[in-house]
């Protein structure tokens, strides 16, 4: 068998046949899909078990809620394809997502493809991209296979990932099940660390659906926008116990976790609470023992534009911080507007 798609499955009722028609309508025809439903309460475990008595290569797996990181890798050992495939249970695939991958994976015999999403409004219309057009390119070094998923948010994603099956590591995953954000890059380390080569493509075969009530927001309003910075002293670690990264890797790290805290205050800036919670906020990520130990003492001059907003976070001036960025926020908003009526 060519691919294995597999799906954790979450109280996605509302959406999960929309997903389900997406792959089942490939023009491919090698392939098996797995439905992990991970303690769904509503219909979703009855919608599963429906396709897999209607389609023989559909298989469903049940389990109590775990998060998606044990559901995906307990889809991956049920696996039988030679590549693994991922879909979130209210997105969908490209019609023509298998194929191109097959395409591709003769053509360069990689490890693994990465390749390019288009997003969907939460009733299904998918919206137009304006990004420049790339070339397919394989990374064949170990370290710049690390060195490229580190140095950008667009790839995180396991759902823009296919990958030999071999490759994929299913044990010593249970102190990781308690991130409900950001648990796919976790998993994309130690993916492409197993890696030799990787093929990035500008295929956009995958379509995400932005939905209020997928995990990410629900997790993300839970979590009341504070920053975990789990995520980055794992990262730090990792690059320190390395051999095939440098000290300017680690000071890259350093970079990247300082984009991630702007974005952050950007996020709690425009949250609609009081002053005083917002304060509490800044002060919680400035007083987290990762911040005072690794990032603090950053070089604020590699920032750019985004120099002054985190300098106005070091400082403490928090009043004028949230005021610049509204005015940024609007502005944004108002340039975006204009594009679409063009």
């Amino acid at each position: 068998m060519r691919f294995s798609i597999v799906v954790p499955v979450f109280n996605s009722e509302k959406y999960l046949d929309k997903c389900l028609k997406s792959l089942l309508g490939q023009s491919f025809d090698d392939y098996q899909i797995i439905l992990v439903d991970d303690g769904s309460t509503d219909e979703s475990g009855i919608i599963c078990d429906k396709a897999a008595n209607l389609n023989k290569n559909v298989k469903v797996i049940h389990q109590d809620n775990k998060g998606q990181l044990a559901a995906r890798i307990e889809g991956i050992k049920a696996a039988e394809g030679e590549y693994i495939v991922f879909c979130d249970s209210d997105d969908m695939l490209s019609r023509k997502a298998l194929n191109v991958l097959d395409e591709r994976i003769k053509r360069y015999e990689p490890d693994g493809v990465v390749y390019r999403l288009r997003r969907m409004t939460a009733h299904g219309l998918i919206k137009s991209r304006k990004e420049r057009p790339f070339d397919d390119y394989l990374i064949n070094n170990k370290a710049d296979l690390l060195r490229f998923l580190f140095s950008t948010s667009d790839y995180i994603s396991m759902c823009l990932k296919c990958f030999r099956r071999e490759l994929f590591k299913t044990a010593d995953f249970e102190q990781f099940f308690k991130y409900r954000i950001a648990e796919d890059f976790i998993q994309s380390i130690f993916l492409f660390e197993n890696s030799n080569s990787v093929l990035v493509i500008p295929d956009e075969l995958y379509y995400y659906r932005s939905n209020p009530d997928s995990v990410i927001n629900r997790e993300r309003r839970a979590e009341k926008y504070e920053v975990s910075y789990s995520i980055s002293r794992f990262v730090f670690d990792f690059v320190k116990n390395r051999p095939y990264f440098t000290q300017e890797d680690f000071v890259s790290q350093k970079y990247y976790t300082v984009l991630s805290i702007i974005e952050r205050l950007a996020e709690i800036s425009n949250l609609p609470i009081s002053f005083e919670k917002k304060t509490d906020f800044f002060e919680e990520l400035k007083n987290d023992s990762f911040f005072k130990e690794n990032i603090e003492g950053f070089d604020t001059s590699a920032l750019g534009k985004n120099r002054d907003l985190y300098e106005l976070f070091l400082s403490s001036d928090y009043s004028k911080l949230i005021k610049i960025e509204k005015r940024r926020t609007l502005f944004n908003r108002i340039k975006h507007h204009i594009a679409g009526l063009l």
